[in-house]
Formats: structure tokens, C-alpha cells, sequence
């Protein structure tokens, strides 16, 4: 039987994500400190090779919510429960915006390496190419209203798009490129490739542990808005329903539609750009949860009682 309620859980935060907000702050700041003041300065590249650390973190993290993402498919298909959807979007959602961030920094570092801003290298071209598949992902749930048919197609394409993700990782290893290998050996021909010193590889698997953290703490926040949406949406249709039986005009339909919804001489100022344009983004997308919870939470308790009034 399908899923389609979920509990009222949205009070407050339990206290192991409270715990876990804790956690993944302190270790982000720890990893910044180890980023400008202890890994060393690179020889040929200079401070903009200091992006590194957080650039390959971030892909990391994205291609880690697209195999999430994959596994909540073939778990939703097989049990047919609802959290699996909502756990399967939180994480599309993830890793599109450290894929995203993982692009930009990657380009930022190009500018003083390869002299331009861009090249349709095979590992540069195939993180676009995953990066719009997931972002039609999300088109094609906006286009399906009915829950179950939504979820139902969600799992079949996030399952298939995965095979985006294996291709991304691979493309430096099958095709020649420019792009530099981090593990395991590359083309010989990339360029910006460097040999990590001790306390390099040290920040650079810490980067990897915080990231991973952080994307453990995000993506509990986001599947916690994620069920709220569906709490409000069960409650939206269900007024609507009700409403649509008596076939009265105005009222609550109008009511509903007013609820929110949802090798350079310097590369110093590439470094900077680079962390500017990760803390940035990463605290965009943290406003833009506090805000999808707040109005989430808004509507939840307007529905709530508007559901009371028709049952008294």
C-alpha cells in the first residue's frame, strides 16, 4: 500500500541533527583553517591551487546525492513508500548545487592554468552533461501533479540518469584530456597536475570527511522540508477535494492559490573568487531552505486549521 501521510515532526529539530548542525560546522571550519593555513602553497600554480581542496570535495558530495538519488529509486519501486521519493529529490537537489559549485571553482581555477575560463574537455563536458540531466529531473516532476505517478517516474529517471555519473568520473581516465587526475594516473598531457606533500593529501582527505558531513546534515534538513511539502500538499488536495464535493464558488481554492510556493604570475584573486564563490553559493542554498521551511510552515499551519473548522 502506498505511503502518503507523514508525521508532524517540524516542532523543532531532533537532537541529533541539532548535534550534527554542531559537527559539520566546527569540522567546515576546521577544514578552511587547514585549507589557508596549513596545506602549503603550491610551487607552480600558487594560491589558486589552494581551490582545489574544496573543488574536488564539492564533486565529490554531488556525485554522491546522484548514487543516493539512485538507490531511493529502486528502494521506492520496490517498497512503494513516499520517504524514499522525498529523500531521492533532497539529494538531486544536493548534488546539483555542489555540481554546480564544483563547475564554477573549476572554471576559476582554468583562467590562470589553462588560460581560458572554459574548454570542452571530456571531464569538463561530461559534468555539464550530468548536471542537466538532473536539472530536467526536476522539470519533469514539475510537469506531473498526481503524487504517486510523480514519484513513480522520479525513481525510473533518477535510476537511468546515474548513468551520467560513473561516465563523469571515468572521462579522464578513457579519453584524452587536459583535466588533471587526482587518483590513480591520468593522461600525461593534463596539465595542472601536482604531487601532494604530506600535509597537502592530510587537508585534502579532511576536505572530503567535512563535505561528507556537511551533505549528511543538509540533505537531513532538506528530506525534513521535503516531508513537509508533502504534508502540505496531501492537505492542499485534500481541502481542495473536499471543497470541489460541495461545489461551492470561492472560499478556500482562492485561498489556497495565496500560500507560498516554492602558472600565473598571481593567482591569489582566483583563490579568492574561488572560496567566495563556495561560501557563497553554499549559503545561498542554506537561506533558501530557512525560507522553504519557514513558508512550508506557514502554509502546514493554515491548512491544519482551515481542515479543523471543516470537520467542527
Amino acid at each position: 500500500m502506498q505511503e502518503t501521510s507523514f508525521p508532524l515532526i517540524f516542532s523543532k529539530r531532533p537532537r541529533p541533527l541539532v548535534a550534527l548542525d554542531w559537527i559539520s560546522g566546527l569540522l567546515f571550519l576546521a577544514g578552511v583553517a587547514l585549507v589557508f593555513f596549513y596545506a602549503p602553497l603550491e610551487a607552480v600554480m600558487g594560491p589558486v591551487q589552494k581551490v582545489f581542496y574544496f573543488h574536488v570535495a564539492s564533486a565529490w558530495v554531488g556525485m554522491l546525492g546522484f548514487v543516493v538519488a539512485a538507490v531511493c529509486g529502486v528502494l521506492y519501486l520496490v517498497q512503494k513508500r513516499r520517504l524514499w521519493d522525498v529523500i531521492a529529490v533532497a539529494a538531486v537537489e544536493l548534488g546539483m548545487v555542489f555540481t554546480l559549485i564544483t563547475i564554477v571553482t573549476g572554471s576559476i581555477w582554468a583562467r590562470p592554468i589553462w588560460n581560458t575560463w572554459w574548454t570542452w574537455d571530456p571531464r569538463l563536458t561530461t559534468v555539464t552533461i550530468m548536471e542537466l540531466v538532473y536539472a530536467a529531473y526536476l522539470m519533469l516532476r514539475q510537469g506531473i501533479e498526481e503524487p504517486e505517478r510523480r514519484a513513480r517516474f522520479g525513481a525510473v529517471y533518477a535510476i537511468v540518469g546515474f548513468l551520467s555519473v560513473p561516465l563523469t568520473f571515468l572521462s579522464i581516465r578513457i579519453f584524452r584530456t587536459i583535466h588533471p587526475v587526482v587518483i590513480g594516473s591520468g593522461d600525461p598531457g593534463a596539465t595542472g597536475s601536482f604531487d601532494m606533500t604530506p600535509r597537502m593529501l592530510q587537508t585534502f582527505l579532511f576536505g572530503l570527511l567535512v563535505f561528507s558531513v556537511v551533505f549528511v546534515d543538509w540533505l537531513w534538513h532538506r528530506v525534513r522540508i521535503g516531508q513537509m511539502a508533502e504534508q502540505v500538499e496531501e492537505l492542499r488536495l485534500r481541502a481542495m477535494d473536499q471543497q470541489m464535493r460541495r461545489a461551492t464558488p470561492g472560499g478556500l481554492p482562492v485561498l489556497l492559490l495565496g500560500l507560498a510556493q516554492e602558472a600565473p604570475a598571481d593567482t591569489l584573486g582566483y583563490m579568492i573568487a574561488g572560496y567566495a564563490v563556495i561560501f557563497g553559493m553554499m549559503a545561498v542554498y542554506l537561506v533558501s531552505l530557512v525560507v522553504r521551511y519557514r513558508n512550508l510552515k506557514l502554509d502546514l499551519a493554515v491548512l491544519q486549521e482551515l481542515e479543523e473548522k471543516e470537520q467542527s
